[in-house]
């Protein structure tokens, strides 16, 4: 009879405590999905893009800006115009100074071609005594060639002759020649000649002008890459140092989000992840993307301070959807499963 009554009232009991487990029940149930909730915390993170930076190789003052802040400009747009005056005299005193000995060099020429006229000249002359005296010493050789033979002369008159005749033979045949190559040296001349008395300062040219003219070319800037002009760091009338920046580009067509994860949560993001991309200052909606890459180094988020910073890898996110997102702005990455209802509730993102 007891222990039927004691079964009985526990029974009632038991009954009685059901509404205490399913509060526990919930409890641990808020508590699972609150910490699961926190699986898809947001990571923080900064709009990005390539940017270019314009300087001078030499000293310049700004003369002429053709752009300014927010235009768009296609690689080979010139941008910014220095003087060039100072280049532009050098160019010319180096042309001036070449010019003036080119014209050296075209009196000596002129000096040489002179010469050689009354070289062609005096060998004409030559040519002529040559061939007159050979005509005699011919006619001479012919006359005691009979008498030599009958030994009516002496020897060594005949040899003489002969010795003559071969000599004026050889001069004959080699003056011509010589003739000939002194008017083919003449001709030579006076194409240099023509081409000296042809030179005028603007097309003179030698490596120091070229140099001169190629530092005058890289007086001006021009765009390297098509893309929107963020900065210009001087104005008309000031001096650019080599080295300095003198304009800033931005090129949209490489932008990225750069953002960064602890180490506790970067085995839960691999490359090809889908996330959202949402601002943190702004109220526009998420925009999805994609994990480019990560980076496998472990870094500090903050490197600048030298106070104790988190610990963690960076990573980069493609946009996949049109967006007014602007350089350097700060967003918000959320990753992982859909926010669940409760998160919602609680009034998570």
């Amino acid at each position: 009879m007891m222990n039927r009554y004691f079964l009985k009232n526990l029974h009632y009991r038991i009954l009685n405590l059901w509404p205490f487990a399913l509060w526990i029940g919930i409890t641990c149930l808020a508590v699972y999905l609150i910490f699961k909730a926190d699986d898809r915390a947001p990571l923080s993170g900064y709009y990005e893009c390539d940017k270019t930076t314009l300087s001078l190789v030499e000293r310049g003052e700004l003369k002429d800006v053709y752009i300014a802040v927010g235009d768009r400009v296609e690689e080979g747009d010139i941008l910014l115009g220095f003087n060039t005056d100072l280049v532009e005299s050098k160019i010319r005193a180096e042309k001036r100074k070449i010019e003036l000995q080119e014209r050296d060099r075209l009196r000596r020429q002129l000096s040489d071609f002179q010469d050689i006229d009354v070289q062609i000249q005096e060998w004409g002359l030559k040519l002529k005594e040559t061939e007159t005296e050979l005509f005699h010493v011919s006619e001479e050789l012919d006359r005691i060639q009979p008498l030599f033979s009958k030994q009516l002369i002496e020897p060594g008159e005949y040899w003489r002759v002969k010795a003559r005749h071969e000599e004026l033979q050889i001069s004959a045949k080699e003056i011509p020649e010589l003739i000939g190559n002194l008017k083919s040296n003449r001709q030579q001349l006076s194409e240099i000649v023509a081409e000296l008395e042809e030179t005028t300062e603007s097309n003179v040219t030698s490596p120091e002008i070229d140099l001169l003219e190629k530092q005058r070319d890289q007086m001006s800037l021009r765009a390297n890459r098509a893309g929107v002009v963020s900065k210009i760091l001087l104005q008309e009338g000031e001096v650019l140092m080599p080295g300095d920046t003198a304009i800033e580009i931005v090129h949209s067509d490489s932008s990225r989000v750069v953002g960064f994860v602890p180490v506790a949560f970067v085995d839960r993001l691999t490359a090809g992840d889908v996330v959202e991309v949402s601002s943190v200052a702004r109220t526009w909606a998420a925009i999805e993307g994609r994990v480019e890459s990560i980076s496998p180094i472990v870094t500090p988020k903050y490197e600048a301070t030298n106070q104790p910073s988190e610990l963690g890898c960076w990573f980069f996110v493609t946009l996949d959807e049109e967006h007014d997102v602007m350089i350097g702005e700060s967003v918000s990455i959320r990753y992982g499963p859909e926010s669940s209802w409760l998160q919602k509730l609680l009034g998570g993102h």
